[in-house]
């Protein structure tokens, strides 16, 4: 089951939960107590007496996008194909000081982030409005190390 609105838009169920169990078990996050309730509680009420649905979830998520590519040890590159903008969620493997760099398939360098400490938030949300359709790798250079994530570019 897919989120089709708010904060989680593009997720699982499962990466929600995965997301609420590591707060409730002491474990930083990029989202509030308050904004994990709303969707949780918004999980929980999407089938009102099991016959209304109000639109929370679907078992299919729009235009048979993939939701999520998951790579690296628990980095994640959502939603993929990426339309307007992509998420990248990092662990602290890379260390909490990154730059995100996207490249096309010839190693030209489309766009550069400034440098990002995510020590307080392990998410990097990137506008990709600027980038024609087309395959790009995601390079994540950080003080540990670097990865690079093959993300396609897919503007509606």
């Amino acid at each position: 089951m897919y989120i089709t609105t708010g904060t989680f838009t593009g997720m699982t169920i499962n990466e929600l939960l995965e997301e609420a169990n590591n707060f409730i078990g002491g474990c930083a996050s990029t989202y509030s107590a308050s904004t994990l309730n709303d969707a949780l509680t918004a999980f929980n009420e999407n089938y009102d007496n099991g016959t209304i649905d109000n639109g929370f979830l679907n078992c299919t998520l729009a235009n048979d996008r993939i939701v999520s590519v998951t790579l690296y040890d628990g980095i994640k590159a959502y939603p993929v194909p990426a339309n307007n903008e992509i998420f990248i969620q990092l662990n602290n493997q890379l260390g909490s000081i990154v730059t995100v760099s996207i490249f096309d398939l010839t190693g030209k360098l489309l766009m550069k982030t400034a440098t990002v400490d995510y020590a307080s938030s392990n998410l990097i949300r990137i506008n990709t409005n600027n980038i024609k359709n087309q395959p790009v790798l995601i390079k994540i250079d950080g003080e540990k190390g670097v990865k690079s994530i093959p993300v396609l570019i897919l503007h509606n």
